[in-house]
């Protein structure tokens, strides 16, 4: 196992080039039109390549600037393996083009500690690119942060539950967590806009329970859902629900291609 987890899709996501990349995303935050504080520490981000979804990122993170969190937890749905459980990262650091970001050992083991479900493994980061965008955007906004990368592999109720319980433990005023997922893919737009509707829909009204069974239906769609609903049900154990939809949009807005998209949206929950 690497110890510094290596760029997986630097050059195809985002620039691989550290000056490119620190233009790509002042060129994206300077789209933001509202860049005041959010007075949220629970967030929600699309996992796009920053051509499709880097503007609605970036109503996210225009807006983090004004922060100064610490450490910052990020939770990815596995989209290049499965395996049942959690999986946190067991190295030092995951690298990009503007450096390296430690990882927050403390707040990892405790995650971890007495779990049956979260463990630690290299499974769904080796590849894994719902992690890795986030981390540019985290680093141009904060500065000097450390994190702990999460991914799930099965998104079971037993084990969104689990996730839930555990993030609560570890959540305090200067730690963040960062759910990474998109919503609908490759339906019309019409049908995406429907689709990504509902889940904006239970997002405000703090309807986490019938998101799952949205979600399980398939009524509604979000390939981190189960991050999206650990993160809700964080929220209900620790803090008073808010939730702000920040931006919403699809790849067809980009492609002009409006037969198939993928839906993508931001969000603060608290």
């Amino acid at each position: 196992m690497k110890d510094v987890r290596d760029p997986a899709v630097a050059g195809m996501f985002y620039s691989g080039s550290e000056r490119k990349l620190c233009s790509e995303i002042a060129n994206l935050f300077a789209e933001v039109p509202d860049t005041t504080s959010l007075n949220a520490n629970i967030f929600i981000s699309p996992h796009a390549g920053y051509i499709y979804s880097g503007l609605t990122a970036s109503h996210l993170f225009a807006r983090l600037q004004r922060e100064q969190f610490k450490t910052v937890i990020v939770v990815s749905p596995s989209h290049q393996e499965y395996f049942r459980g959690v999986s946190v990262y067991p190295g030092s650091a995951y690298a990009t083009p503007l450096g390296d970001v430690a990882i927050d050992k403390q707040k990892a083991k405790l995650l971890g500690e007495e779990s049956k479900f979260i463990f630690f493994g290299e499974q769904g980061h080796r590849k894994e690119h719902g992690v890795e965008v986030q981390l540019p955007f985290l680093q141009y906004a904060l500065g000097p942060f450390s994190f702990v990368p999460v991914v799930m592999g099965a998104q079971d109720e037993y084990i969104i539950d689990e996730l839930a319980e555990k993030l609560a433990l570890v959540m305090d005023a200067d730690t963040a967590l960062v759910v990474s997922s998109d919503l609908s893919h490759y339906h019309k737009k019409t049908v995406a806009d429907k689709l990504d509707s509902r889940v904006a829909s239970h997002l405000q009204s703090f309807s986490h329970a019938a998101l799952y069974d949205e979600l399980q239906r398939g009524t509604c769609e979000a390939c981190g859902g189960g991050g999206i609903i650990a993160a809700m049900r964080v929220i209900e154990k620790i803090y008073k629900p808010n939730t702000a939809i920040l931006h919403r949009s699809d790849s067809g807005d980009v492609t002009g291609d409006t037969a198939q998209v993928v839906g993508y949206l931001s969000a603060s929950l608290n």
